[in-house]
Formats: structure tokens, C-alpha cells, sequence
């Protein structure tokens, strides 16, 4: 690790670097967000450009070097972007952001105390696979890309099972019943319908039984087991095309992925002991503002249960994918940015609160 210390001078000065670049965050970062669902919107493109373009003038201008390479680097695939040379993806957004974070680290600390670590090693390394992806010789930048985010964040690496269900009763100290087994065994069967689906009974399981203790089991978690399973049962009923589709879904396969919701809660209906998880899935999908569906419920019309699996499955969404065109998991980071975004709209805000607490828990567990 290298430290680097600030060199005071004008005081005044650096007060205002510090607060240009909060706002110059932030825009940056809402400007992210909406590019993954414009990714040719030109304004935008420019905005973002110009938001990482000042923050990088900035450093250079007081002298903050170990950032300027770095952030030039992302510069120029996002100059490439707006030029029409390379289409803006999520991947490029990602790494934008995890550059950003990285700054974030350094700037904060040296507004804490006029100086900070960074590892100069691999910020080198980072612009050095970012300016190589570039070149004229690179036919395609996206590998190059794809290794800077991965060196960034190594948890993005690849899309894999994050573990199997056969310990799961074990692990939540659930008693493995003849229905309970049945209901896993046809969930765990729903995992081999995607690519990305692979892993997630185990691993939305692990995150809405964490958030559940989080906040002193307001739901038995027999009833969260249960309703986690059939919801996947009632998804993998949806046409192969449907499940695994990279291009926007027409108004009728909409529709389709909504009847997911019906079919799931018939299910449930099957086993009257499991009336709790079927108000679970009756409920997942409505919004906190009343926005969602079938019954556009809001606040705590919506079933605790439900408030949570709504969390939790974005935040699944959102780190392993959509659709198969995602081969790599999402920066955690991208993932707290989008739940916040959509807190006191689509989620419970106590929720999000509770479940950003148990990310950072994990997070330094790594």
C-alpha cells in the first residue's frame, strides 16, 4: 500500500473540491442508472462523461495524481461510448461505478485526515487492462474491460452456484417434513431452466432468513422457506423462450411473467398449513407507493413477508441477472445503489435500512 498526503494550501479551495465532488457523484451515479435503461440517450452519455472528465481535471489540479490515470482511463471508454465506437452495457456502467468507489475511498479519507492509502499497484493495473482494451489492436475491448472490473471487485468473476439446498433445513434449523422435502426437491429441479437461476434457491433463502433475524423473525421461517420455493416453482412454468430471453418482452410475455404470481399462489393453496407463504406470494409483487400488482396495495397493506421477499429478490436480480445475456455477477455495490433508489417507491424503506446492514456485515466478512 502507498500513502499519499495532501498538501494544504488554499483551504478554501480544497473545501469546494471536496463538495463538487459529492454532487459530481452523485449525478454520475443517477446518470448510471438510467443509461442501463437508455443506453443511447446522448444527454446522458455526455452528462456522465463530463461528471468523471471534472472530477479528473479536479485531482490533477490539486495535485491528487494517484486518481488521474485511473479516471482517465474510464474517460476514454466512456469519450469511446458517446462517439458511437463501443455500445454502453451494464458491464461498462459497473466498472465506471467501481472506479468512482474507489475514488469515493481516497477523497473520504483525505477529507478525514489530509491523507490516505490507495494501492498504487493495482489502480496501475486497472488503467493499464482499461487503456489496453482501447487500443486499435484490440478487436474487442470487452475482455480487457471485463478483467479491470473483475481485479476491481473479484466476486464478479462469474455466475455460480452460491452452494446446494441439501444443507438448507440444516442451516435454518427447519424441520425437513415429507411436504417440506417435496416442495424443495421440485424447487431445487427449477434452478437447471437458467443459467443464472442456478444457486438461487440457496442463496435468496440465505439472504431473507439473514433479514428476518435482522429484525427479530416477524415471520416463521417454515412460512419463508415455503413461499421462496413455490414462487420458483410458479416462475419455471413460464415458456423456455420467455425465461430466457435477452430482448425486451412484448406486452403479452409480460403479462405471462405476471400470471407467475396466480400460478405460484395456487400452489400454496395446495398445503393449508402454508397459508402465511401464500399471502407471501400473493403480495411480492406490489409496490410500496401502490404501484405494483394484481391488487396495488401500498405501505403496510403489503404482508411483512412480502415487503421482504421483494428486497430480496431485486437485489438477486440485480446482482445475478435478468436474462442469460449476464455471465458475472454485479458489483454488490450496484446492487445497494438501485435498492436505495427505489426505497419508499417499490420497497419498504425499513426494509432496505435492514437489509443494507446485513450487505455491509457481509461485505466485511470477505
Amino acid at each position: 500500500m502507498a500513502l499519499f498526503t495532501f498538501d494544504a494550501g488554499d483551504s478554501e479551495l480544497i473545501v469546494d473540491f471536496f463538495e463538487d465532488y459529492k454532487d459530481l457523484y452523485e449525478a454520475a451515479e443517477s446518470n448510471i442508472l438510467k443509461l442501463e435503461h437508455e443506453p443511447n440517450n446522448a444527454e446522458l452519455l455526455n452528462a456522465l462523461f463530463r461528471a468523471v472528465h471534472t472530477i479528473k481535471g479536479n485531482c490533477g489540479l490539486l495535485g491528487i495524481y494517484p486518481l488521474v490515470d485511473l479516471l482517465q482511463s474510464v474517460e476514454s471508454v466512456l469519450d469511446m461510448v458517446r462517439h458511437g465506437d463501443i455500445a454502453f452495457q451494464p458491464l461498462i456502467g459497473d466498472l465506471t461505478l467501481l472506479v468512482l468507489d474507489r475514488c469515493s475511498s481516497f477523497i473520504a479519507a483525505l477529507e478525514r485526515n489530509m491523507e490516505a492509502e490507495y494501492d498504487g499497484g493495482l489502480f496501475s493495473v486497472v488503467a493499464s487492462q482499461i487503456n489496453n482494451g482501447l487500443t486499435s489492436n484490440a478487436k474487442n475491448p470487452i475482455p480487457a474491460l471485463t478483467r479491470a472490473l473483475t481485479l476491481l471487485d473479484p466476486l464478479t468473476s462469474q455466475l455460480q452456484a452460491d452452494g446446494d439446498g441439501e444443507s438448507l433445513f440444516k442451516r435454518f434449523k427447519i424441520t425437513a417434513t415429507d411436504d417440506l422435502e417435496f416442495i424443495l426437491q421440485l424447487a431445487e429441479q427449477t434452478q437447471s431452466r437458467a443459467a443464472f437461476w442456478h444457486g438461487r434457491i440457496a442463496r435468496v433463502m440465505s439472504w431473507i432468513m439473514s433479514l428476518n433475524n435482522q429484525m427479530g423473525r416477524p415471520v416463521e421461517p417454515e412460512q419463508l422457506f415455503v413461499a421462496v420455493c413455490l414462487h420458483d416453482i410458479g416462475m419455471a412454468m413460464l415458456p423456455s423462450d420467455v425465461i430466457n430471453k435477452s430482448a425486451q418482452l412484448t406486452e403479452l410475455e409480460r403479462q405471462s411473467v405476471q400470471d407467475h404470481v396466480w400460478v405460484a399462489s395456487r400452489l400454496a393453496s395446495s398445503f393449508p398449513r402454508w397459508h402465511v407463504a401464500k399471502k407471501i406470494i400473493d403480495h411480492h409483487q406490489e409496490n410500496f407507493d401502490g404501484s405494483g400488482y394484481p391488487l396495488a396495495l401500498k405501505g403496510d397493506e403489503i404482508c411483512v413477508g412480502a415487503q421482504m421477499l421483494a428486497v430480496v429478490h431485486a437485489f438477486e436480480a440485480i446482482t445475478h441477472g435478468y436474462s442469460k445475456s449476464l455471465s458475472r455477477k454485479r458489483p454488490l455495490m450496484r446492487a445497494v445503489m438501485e435498492l436505495n433508489r427505489y426505497s419508499g417507491v417499490q420497497f419498504n424503506p425499513k426494509w432496505v435500512s435492514a437489509f443494507m446492514q446485513i450487505t455491509r456485515e457481509r461485505r466485511e466478512d470477505v
